[in-house]
């Protein structure tokens, strides 16, 4: 008599690679996100792993992540990580992904490293504006040299302001540089279309006009002192309108 003993082994399929990898860094981290890897036969991806080294090394995300984004913490800035994912299912480790070249929050990002620029004056500066490719500065002292212009936040040019008032705050809006001051008879608003030339306008109250902004079509200045009337509008910048 002949026994006989079949076996059978269930077989596995691993998840493709995850492709599209886009990422975004942050302060000693980065969120990858990335399209999802379509898995055969083997059951849905229960987790990833990323590699910050070209996929000699791997770490499993914890807690445990399924789906996009990854959001890996722990990275030192301005340090350059070759970054690899991959799915993780029954069967096991998927292909990785291409490599994702990333640098957590370095020097060339906006805001993050400054450098010490030289002023046009050593002027008191409160304020600055961006608009029509230039940057423009506005001082509460100085003679006859309030404002200041650079095309690059490098170098800086000194302009002749509409008045020696104390420019408080400056904005750029539909076309227009406009500047409001804390002084003045008359004349504490200016405004120049190419942030050059510069020109008085009349304030809706001789207020202590403390800050100016664009918005809606709208030029809004408010103030720190006054009775009743510590906002004014304008639709253009030059003809002001007291609010309460």
């Amino acid at each position: 008599m002949l026994f006989l003993a079949i076996s059978f082994q269930k077989s596995f399929a691993q998840a493709n690679a995850p492709t599209n990898l886009v990422a975004t860094v942050g302060v000693n981290s980065v969120s990858v996100a990335f399209t999802t890897p379509t898995t055969v036969v083997g059951g849905s991806i229960t987790n990833y792993k990323y590699s910050l080294d070209e996929g000699n090394s791997w770490v499993a995300m914890s807690p445990v992540q399924s789906t996009s984004p990854l959001k890996i913490k722990g990275l030192t800035n301005c340090t350059d990580y070759s970054i690899k994912i991959r799915a993780v299912n029954i069967a096991g480790d998927g292909t990785e992904s291409s490599t994702l070249t990333v640098t957590p929050q370095n020097g060339h990002q906006p805001g993050i490293s400054w450098n010490i620029r030289t002023a046009a004056a050593a002027n008191m500066w409160n304020n600055i504006a961006y608009g029509n490719d230039l940057f423009v500065a506005v001082a509460t002292t100085g003679a006859g040299n309030r404002v200041m212009t650079s095309p690059d936040g490098i170098t800086w040019t000194s302009r002749t302001s509409a008045a020696d008032n104390n420019w408080t705050s400056v904005t750029y809006g539909n076309g227009l540089f406009v500047a409001v001051a804390n002084n003045g008879t008359g004349n504490r608003v200016m405004t120049s279309a190419d942030g050059i030339t510069w020109t008085s306008r009349t304030s809706a109250a001789d207020n202590s006009w403390n800050s100016v902004t664009y918005g809606n079509g709208l030029f809004v200045a408010v103030a720190i002192s006054g009775n009743g009337n510590r906002v004014m509008t304008s639709p253009d910048g030059i003809t002001w309108t007291s609010r309460t």
